[in-house]
This record gives structure tokens, sequence and C-alpha cells, in this order.
């Protein structure tokens, strides 16, 4: 998908989004590599804990969350959170061979197995996720950055924007401030969260403050 750059009047050349969300990836990937390692660690625990002090969360029947990459904030004491307090914690597993992912229920942190991308992954025996009617489910989201309105720049895949886009649960980003951007180019199937939390506050996406 393209579009077009106005600073050039009726002639303007034509921009490819997907290089461009590229060029950002690399200056994003290079901001997470220069974080100091115990700056980092701070601000999960912060992210971390302001997750759990989230009305929908304390609510929710079912949550979706990530196992974090090498750099990406990492919200495994979160997902200890929902474990320990009754919730039905869900995480990705990829559909090889296909552009496609579906949430499992996990009982445990332990049972993850070594999956698409080098991401830990539940069993692809263990149940899916079903977005049932009468369940509160959140599901949160990592991205490389987010803009102000909820947008997010991802890795490219398009899986949470396919497997999101019809359902019912409510999306929350994960960022940290410094990656947060005014606005992040984006196409009209990508997704936007509902709120995004970060390690210095909480945003509601559309509302001030």
């Amino acid at each position: 998908m393209e579009f077009s750059h106005k600073s050039f009047g009726d002639r303007a050349p034509r921009v490819n989004l997907r290089e461009l969300k590229n060029e950002l990836r690399k200056t994003y990937r290079a901001k997470r590599a220069a974080l100091d390692a115990d700056e980092k660690a701070e601000m999960d625990a912060a992210i971390c804990a302001r997750l759990t002090s989230l009305v929908s969360v304390r609510y929710a029947d079912e949550i979706l969350s990530f196992s974090p990459l090498a750099g990406e904030i990492d919200v495994t004491a979160f997902n200890l959170y929902a474990l320990k307090n009754g919730k039905e914690l869900y995480l990705p597993r990829c559909v090889k061979g296909t552009p496609e992912m579906n949430f499992h229920l996990v009982d445990s942190l332990d049972c993850l197995e070594a999956g698409s991308f080098s991401i830990s992954e539940p069993s692809p025996d263990a149940p899916i996720w079903k977005n049932e009617q009468g369940k509160r489910a959140v599901c949160i989201i990592p991205a490389m950055s987010y803009d102000r309105n909820g947008y997010r720049l991802g890795y490219g895949k398009g899986y949470y924007d396919r497997h999101l886009s019809s359902k019912s649960a409510l999306k929350i980003g994960v960022c940290y401030t410094d990656f947060l951007s005014d606005s992040i180019p984006r196409g009209r199937y990508d997704l936007a969260v509902d709120v995004i939390v970060t390690e210095k506050g909480i945003i509601t996406v559309g509302k001030k403050g």
C-alpha cells in the first residue's frame, strides 16, 4: 500500500509504506539495543505494575499476553500475576506455514517450548482461545512503537491485526515512554489499541490524559 507525500504539489512522489515502516523498525531496534539493562528492567517492572492496576485487568476472566523476545518489554511478571490470580492466561502460537496465529491456554510458563521466530510458545495441543460471549478478555500487545492514537509499529507480519480485528477483547498496548511517536504511518488494515501502558502512565486512546 502506498500514500502520497504532499510537499511536491501535484507531482508528489509516491512513498512506499512498507519501506517507510522498515526504516522506522531499524531506528527502534537500534534504540532498543542502546537501552541500559538495569534501566530497562526497572521500566519493565513499572509497566507490569501498571498493567496489574488496571480495572479491566483485575476484572478480566481471560488475559491474552505474549512471551517477550529479546529487547521487548518483559511481561513475565505480569503473566505470572495472571496465573496466580486465577485468570485464564493465553499466549500466542504461530500456525506453521501460514500468516496466522492462535492464542493457547497455559497453566504454567514452564510448559512453553521454542517456536517460530525464537519465541517461547504454548503446545499446539493446548486449548485455543474462543472469544466466548460473556467472558471479559483483555489482550496485551507488544510493538516497536505506538502513537498516541493507538496505532502500532509492529514487526511487519500482521499477526495481531488479522487475529484481533473482529474480536471483542480490550486491546492494551505496552510501550516505553521514549518510544511513543506522534504518528505511526499506517494502512487501512492496521489495528489500533484501546489503551497504552508505559512505565510513566496510562493513556486511554482518544481521550486527553
